[in-house]
């Protein structure tokens, strides 16, 4: 029998909480105004959407001829960069030689 009292008094508690946290929500949402949509103005101009969303914050790349060019200037910059590490190589390998030389 004690079992049963227990069990019935779990289950008033529980829908007792409920029901508090259910009356918070409803008059938590009374006092903070609900849903108040705004009613567009006859004469308000809306602004069009962009075309391209991702092009107009840089995460979608241009046209192929943009992509080509930014390419064909990396490769560029590249073989620029090849071309200083070797003369500096060359360099090295010059004053290492003229280091190593009897005098």
């Amino acid at each position: 029998m004690a079992l049963a009292s227990d069990h019935s008094q779990r289950i008033r508690i529980g829908l007792t909480g409920l029901g508090v946290v259910f009356l918070m929500v409803v008059l938590g949402s009374a006092i903070g105004g609900g849903t108040e949509e705004e009613v567009p103005v006859a004469n308000e101009v809306v602004a069009p959407s962009p075309r391209e969303p991702l092009a107009e914050i840089g995460a979608a790349p241009g046209s192929a001829a943009e992509v080509d060019a930014d390419a064909a200037e990396a490769q560029a910059e590249a073989k620029a960069g090849a071309k200083a590490e070797d003369m500096v190589a060359e360099e090295l390998k010059d004053e290492l030689a003229g280091e190593s030389r009897p005098q």
